[in-house]
């Protein structure tokens, strides 16, 4: 049932292929809402590390399908969010399919990760390629657009709690084992500093975005999610079990039970309750706000 009024809306959406991903659980509400939905995502694996999952194109196209099978307007559309003109072609085939662009969603992210005193290069550039400057990339394509049209829009990205409270993952401890070069070669090597960093990046560009759109009714805001139940977070976890050489059903009910105060993980849904509410016409006195939805594990509100 719809809550807001955005019957009409065109919004974009990054991310959106993963099938536990807040990029569709985002693209779903904001159809259900009324919005007619670009869905898109990149579809490959990165050369950085052919081994890290990303969602496929056939899950891009099964998203779209959800949405449309749900009663919705939807199309998808392969973008690359760091190359400008696969995003800028992005937003010229939405203004063709759609009309026009009024709410654009950036989702997509990855979280390779490596201990600092040892981080490849090559690592530290694709974390912040793919989380600060593609959404500084799809919203400044999305932005020219919405001003040319001269009605306001919303630009909400996705950042994360860590991008308040540092780096989400212990550091690695002085007498482990060092990573091999390997895992440090595709960012997986343990440490979260990159991922916080790219993320606390993300909110400054919104601060600044919100007030360099303001006179043109564009709203700027931002998401900080906690510990969302996605393939992407899962993975991680995986891998903190195993360095504490127990199994996954083991420790996440305890991670669960001593980490987030409302007991259970976050999902792509609890966050997409905010996206929407942020795309409405009821959050639009709000700017350049990085808002929490961490189920309780992240109280600061800066």
């Amino acid at each position: 049932m719809s809550m807001y009024e955005l019957d009409g809306k065109v919004a974009i959406v990054t991310g959106c292929a993963r099938e536990q991903g807040i990029g569709r659980a985002t693209a779903n509400r904001l159809a259900a809402e009324g919005c007619k939905v670009v869905l898109t995502d990149v579809g490959r694996r990165p050369d950085l590390n052919p081994d890290y999952v990303v969602g496929s194109l056939d899950e891009l196209d099964e998203a779209a399908a959800e949405v449309s099978e749900r009663g919705g307007t939807a199309t998808a559309i392969v973008a690359d969010v760091t190359d400008p003109a696969s995003v800028q072609n992005l937003v010229d085939q939405s203004v063709e399919a759609f009309g026009g662009v009024d709410i654009l969603v950036n989702v997509a992210g990855v979280g390779m990760g490596a201990p600092f005193l040892e981080m490849p290069l090559d690592v530290w550039n694709h974390v912040i390629a793919v989380n600060t400057t593609g959404p500084m990339l799809c919203a400044q394509a999305a932005a020219k657009q919405m001003v040319e049209q001269g009605r306001g829009g919303r630009i909400v990205t996705v950042a994360s709690q860590a991008s308040k409270i540092g780096g989400t993952n212990r550091p690695r401890p002085v007498d482990a084992p060092p990573a091999t070069e390997e895992e440090l070669l595709v960012g997986r090597g343990g440490g979260g500093g990159v991922y916080a960093v790219s993320k606390a990046a993300a909110m400054m560009l919104t601060r600044m975005l919100a007030f360099e759109l303001a006179p043109h009714q564009v709203t700027v805001n931002a998401v900080c999610p906690g510990f969302v139940d996605t393939q992407l977070l899962m993975g991680g976890f995986e891998m903190r079990a195993e360095e504490m050489g127990v199994s996954m059903e083991e420790w996440l009910p305890n991670f669960v039970k001593n980490t987030i105060p409302l007991g259970r993980m976050q999902t792509g849904d609890d966050v997409a309750d905010l996206i929407a509410f942020l795309c409405s016409d009821q959050a639009s006195y709000m700017t350049g706000q990085s808002i929490n939805t961490t189920g309780g594990t992240e109280l600061h509100s800066g």
